[in-house]
């Protein structure tokens, strides 16, 4: 079982409370409710760099990007890298 959320806020409140995978989820556009909230000008496309992996391998277990961030263009044939992030499990599972 996992909890997937597009939110950070919940998913790190859940960290010390569940012991059930957590995974943060990434959307083509916008940012996370609480960076918007605090004035953090951090999008999801920010979330996936080197740096806010970093940050979410603290909190979660995995990451569901959106395909927008590991993939171009669109079907029949869509140019997809290997995405360079993945980090050691630490939690639960």
């Amino acid at each position: 079982m996992s909890v997937q959320s597009f939110e950070v806020a919940n998913l790190v409140a859940l960290r010390s409370r569940l012991r059930v995978d957590l995974v943060q989820l990434t959307a083509p556009t916008g940012a996370p409710w609480v960076l918007v909230a605090a004035g953090d000008l951090r999008t999801y496309a920010d979330l996936v760099t080197p740096a806010g992996l970093r940050q979410i391998a603290r909190y979660a277990d995995a990451l569901g990007p959106d395909k927008t961030h590991i993939c171009q263009g669109t079907a029949p044939a869509p140019r997809c890298r290997r995405p360079r992030w993945s980090w050691t499990r630490t939690g639960p599972g």
